[in-house]
C-alpha cells in the first residue's frame, strides 16, 4: 500500500493553483493549519487534496510542512472565530485569519506538528456546531472584506469561499465551489419560506450555478460581490440599490441548518 504523505500550512495563507506555476490561476487558498494530502509532485510543486473537502490543486512545497506524525492520525482542531489573531512560537509570529485551524487547541496554546504556538491574547475560537444567530454574526464580521477570486481568508474572499468558511467555523462542512454546495441540504421552494442561514444560489444565462450567499432576515442576503455586502433579495434575485438593478438571478435555495 502506498504511503500517504500529509502536509500542513505554516504560513498565514497560501494559494492553490490550477497548474504547477506561480503564474497559473489561483483557484483557492489554504489557511495556516489546514491539512492536505500530497497526490503527486512536479519539481517544487505538489498536487494536493484538501482535508476534508477533497479539493485538488497545486501548491508550492516551500509553503507547507510535511507532517512527521502518523498520516492516518486525525488532527483535532478548533477554529479561529475572530477576524485575525497573532500566534507566536519560539521562532516566529504569524498573523492568522478567521477560520484558521488551531490543532490541539487548549487554553490559548496549539501545536503545528511538533511546534507550540501561543495566541497573543484570548481570541474567540469554535469547535462545536453553532446556531443561526451566531452564524449570521460571524458572517457579518466579513462586511467590507474585498472580493478575491479563489480567496478564502479575511484578506480577500470569493462567494463560495465565504460560505464555506463561515459554515466550517460554525461546525458544518461544505464543498469548496458553489455548484457543489448547491447539491447539499434540503430544497426550499419559495423565497418567502426561507429562513435566516439558508443558502441562496444564483445562475448565469446558461443556468449554471455561479454565485451563492447566506440569506438574512427581512428579505436580505449577505454575499461576496466586489466586497462582502448586504443586499435585498426576492424571487427574481439580488437587487443592488446602488446600481438600481438586479445583479444575480435566483436559481434555488437550500437549507443546511
Amino acid at each position: 500500500m502506498e504511503k500517504i504523505i500529509k502536509a500542513i500550512t505554516h504560513l498565514s495563507v497560501i494559494p492553490i493553483r490550477e497548474k504547477p506555476s506561480d503564474t497559473s490561476e489561483m483557484t483557492s487558498q489554504l489557511l495556516f493549519g489546514e491539512e492536505i494530502i500530497i497526490l503527486d509532485r512536479y519539481k517544487e510543486w505538489a498536487l494536493c487534496e484538501t482535508i476534508p473537502d477533497k479539493y485538488q490543486g497545486w501548491i508550492d512545497t516551500k509553503q507547507v510542512t510535511i507532517l512527521n506524525q502518523d498520516a492516518g492520525k486525525e488532527i483535532k482542531s478548533s477554529f479561529l472565530s475572530s477576524k485575525t489573531a497573532w500566534a507566536t512560537s519560539s521562532k516566529e509570529s504569524v498573523l492568522l485569519s478567521f477560520g484558521s485551524p488551531l490543532p490541539y487547541y487548549e487554553k490559548g496554546n496549539f501545536y503545528l506538528d511538533t511546534i507550540k504556538y501561543t495566541l497573543e491574547k484570548p481570541y474567540s475560537t469554535s469547535k462545536q456546531k453553532l446556531k443561526q444567530e451566531k452564524i449570521i454574526n460571524l458572517a457579518k464580521l466579513f462586511l467590507g472584506v474585498p472580493y478575491l477570486w479563489g480567496g478564502k481568508s479575511f484578506f480577500g474572499i470569493d462567494c463560495s469561499g465565504f460560505v464555506q468558511l463561515i459554515f466550517r467555523v460554525s461546525g458544518y462542512e461544505l464543498p469548496r465551489d458553489s455548484g457543489d454546495q448547491s447539491k447539499i441540504g434540503q430544497n426550499v421552494d419559495f423565497i418567502h419560506e426561507s429562513q435566516s442561514g439558508d443558502l441562496a444560489f444564483f445562475a448565469n444565462e446558461e443556468e449554471k450555478i455561479t454565485h451563492v450567499g447566506i440569506i438574512l432576515e427581512n428579505g436580505h442576503i449577505i454575499h461576496a460581490s466586489g466586497q462582502v455586502r448586504i443586499d435585498t433579495i426576492d424571487h427574481e434575485g439580488i437587487f443592488n440599490k446602488e446600481k438600481g438593478k438586479y445583479t444575480h438571478k435566483l436559481r434555488l435555495i437550500k437549507r443546511i441548518l
